[in-house]
């Protein structure tokens, strides 16, 4: 066998093992496709717990409003028209609260904001101030997972700002503002019940590890939605 012979024949060999690899590589990326990931949805933790879909908010008594917020260096954010479902509503779906209790929103990235009874029901002079207190799932007609904040919390007056002042005059102790209250890409919303003080270490422990586990399994569920979900800056 001349040279040449052997050049081409090493052209060859070399052509089939990279259409080999070509072959495998496809086989592989079949192996790892995935199913399309479930409906979006906000996990509800009381005295049960309730996954609620968007579809599900779409059917129960939604508020359209115009809203926006200031962040706290004082500038305004988040102008537009909000579509979205009460907290009080989803509360009421695992339990309600007492006046004592506390609810937990919680991001997908661990980012959260804690709220006493009286943002979730709040009285004539609060409600004047904070307006609805929602669970916001569309923004200017785009609903998530389109609406790239995802599920967002949102306080909506009537006079569709909820400013720092309205923040700080609803809230205690007092907010660094009213945009770091607002919550994106919620996934989890939690009624802490009241406790006695000699429990709380032990509450505080078992529910840190609670809340680990249920991030990790929530960030395994929407990981296909991430290319709509980033961590955002926290000076909002």
């Amino acid at each position: 066998m001349d040279s040449g012979q052997k050049m081409l024949y090493g052209f060859l060999l070399g052509v089939l093992l990279v259409s080999g690899g070509v072959l495998v590589a496809i086989s592989i990326l079949q192996d790892l496709q995935v199913d399309p990931p479930d409906p979006p949805a906000v996990m509800l933790v009381g005295e049960s717990e309730v996954n609620v879909t968007l579809q599900e908010m779409l059917q129960g008594d939604v508020i359209t409003r115009l809203g926006a917020y200031q962040n706290r260096l004082g500038n305004i954010g988040g102008n537009g028209t909000y579509q979205g479902v009460r907290v009080s509503d989803l509360v009421d779906l695992v339990g309600g609260m007492a006046e004592s209790d506390n609810v937990t929103v919680i991001a997908l990235d661990g980012y959260n904001q804690t709220f006493p009874y009286s943002k979730v029901y709040p009285n004539q002079s609060y409600y004047d101030l904070q307006g609805d207190m929602v669970i916001a799932f569309g923004f200017e007609g785009d609903l998530v997972p389109s609406y790239s904040e995802g599920f967002r919390l949102m306080f909506l007056p009537e006079d569709g700002l909820y400013s720092n002042a309205d923040a700080n005059a609803t809230t205690d102790p007092d907010p660094p503002g009213a945009g770091p209250q607002c919550v994106t890409n919620v996934i989890r919303v939690e009624v802490g019940r009241a406790i006695s003080s000699m429990q709380s270490h032990e509450r505080d422990n078992s529910q840190s590890m609670l809340s680990e586990q249920a991030f990790s399994w929530f960030a395994c569920r929407t990981a296909p939605y991430e290319n709509h979900m980033s961590i955002r800056s926290r000076i909002e």
